[in-house]
């Protein structure tokens, strides 16, 4: 997807992806190490241009009319069923929005920019990664999410290293992204540390602040984060972009139907 239909969607000239061998590309590889060291998140603000951003939310509120899924879940931090008796397990959160599977994205302007080569060869430098790829998964691969009034995502976890989304709509009040940054590591689940968020007490939570067609790339493994619930109009929309090391990497039918209502692509 290189060449002049890139150059529409995505703004080139300042986030030259594609120019691996260029001062540009080098001194953007540079700036997100450092920020992604210091604060564990890395805005790539105005990567996508604003017309761009425009037939982006276009397309997704046709989407969401005819083939958008409504997740309500009650969930822990992981994700999971398990209950030891802690607060990292015990406490649920609450998740609700309108969630657009890949298959229902597939062509417009969000898969066009997923699916180029160079923005998964640039986060491959980023993370030191051998190599990353688009995820197989034709539901899980690239997700959109419409948060409307009440609607908001609870603390957790994400299950990849890393984690890239692409604002296309701020709420009008509300929604905002927070995170804690390196809440837990290899080896250290910090338990205590997880019961002081889930509890309110925690003072290195940080709010990452967001513009539409702004790239964000955090590290969603390690760091614990959330959407604070939308108060007032617009709703929020949201795309989640899946990288990853591994060909063929799929989620089980039990996760499709959790996330999306159904196992099959349409």
């Amino acid at each position: 997807m290189d060449g002049p239909d890139i150059n529409r969607l995505v703004d080139t000239a300042r986030y030259p992806l594609d120019d691996t061998e260029g001062e540009g590309w080098r001194a953007l590889l540079a700036r997100g190490r450092h920020a992604m060291a210091e604060a564990g998140s890395f805005n790539l603000d105005g990567f996508l241009r604003p017309d761009a951003v425009d037939r982006a939310v276009s397309e997704v509120e046709t989407a969401v009319s005819t083939g958008a899924h409504r997740h309500e879940a009650r969930h822990n931090i992981y994700f999971s069923d398990e209950d030891d008796g802690t607060p990292a397990t015990a406490h649920t959160g609450l998740t609700t929005s309108w969630t657009l599977a890949g298959d229902r994205l597939a062509g417009g302007v969000l898969d066009r920019v997923y699916r180029w080569p160079a923005l998964a060869g640039f986060l491959a430098r980023l993370f030191d990664k051998p190599a990353l790829r688009p995820m197989a998964d034709p539901l899980a691969c690239l997700n959109a999410m419409r948060y409307e009034a009440g609607d908001g995502l609870g603390w957790h976890f994400d299950r990849a290293d890393f984690s890239v989304t692409l604002l296309l709509r701020a709420a009008g009040a509300g929604g905002a992204f927070e995170y804690r940054r390196n809440l837990r590591g290899p080896g250290d689940d910090n338990r205590a540390g997880i019961a002081r968020l889930l509890a309110g007490d925690d003072p290195d939570v940080a709010v990452v602040p967001l513009a539409p067609g702004t790239l964000n790339v955090f590290a969603g493994y390690r760091s614990a984060h959330r959407v604070t619930p939308v108060t007032a109009a617009p709703t929020r929309l949201i795309s989640v972009l899946s990288f990853v090391e591994r060909e063929n990497v799929v989620f089980s039918d039990a996760d499709r139907r959790r996330f999306y209502g159904r196992a099959m692509p349409v």
